[in-house]
């Protein structure tokens, strides 16, 4: 009728507050609609609980098995195939050669003290540095009173010092 009458809607402001008022009175209104219907379609029906579990690794699903005393399930393995370091001679030579090698990176005594306590405890654990690189914890070296940082370094560094160090020695 506004318009019939001879006016212009260019702009929101040209719209007579009679007719805004309207408008707006209306879109309430849907809203309105429009939230009671969903709470009333929400309400009828139960709650969802959603529980994110993620399957244990391979080797532990056998493990966990076996402490609850069921047999474990025949899982797909999921985990990528092991590539050996391939670092020739005894295994526990091969510690003492890296945490040689990791002593000769610091100034300090201190730290170099820290390297050699890393070694023996690598050693009287029975580890080696394959075993070290399959599960990079540095938790069993700080639990036997080895420093963070030369832990962290140890566990941390295998594949460097095999690419970079022991390998062009043993080209050379």
């Amino acid at each position: 009728m506004y318009v019939l009458d001879g006016h212009t809607l260019e702009t929101h402001d040209d719209v007579p507050g009679n007719i805004r008022e309207e408008l707006y009175a209306e879109e309430q209104q849907s809203l309105e609609r429009h939230q009671k219907a969903s709470r009333t379609s929400a309400s009828s029906f139960p709650p969802i609980n959603i529980t994110n579990v993620l399957p244990a690794p391979s080797g532990q699903t056998s493990h966990l098995a076996s402490l609850a005393g069921t047999p474990a399930p025949d899982l797909p393995s999921t985990s990528p195939p092991i590539v050996r370091l391939d670092i020739p001679g005894f295994l526990d030579e091969q510690v003492e050669e890296y945490c040689t090698w990791q002593q000769s990176r610091v100034k300090k005594p201190i730290l170099k003290v820290e390297y050699q306590k890393a070694c023996d405890v690598i050693i009287e654990d029975g580890m080696d540095l394959e075993l070290i690189r399959r599960d990079p914890n540095p938790k069993f070296l700080t639990n036997k009173g080895v420093k963070r940082g030369p832990a962290e370094h140890v566990v941390g560094d295998i594949d460097y010092w095999v690419q970079k160090v022991k390998r062009a020695r043993t080209e050379e």
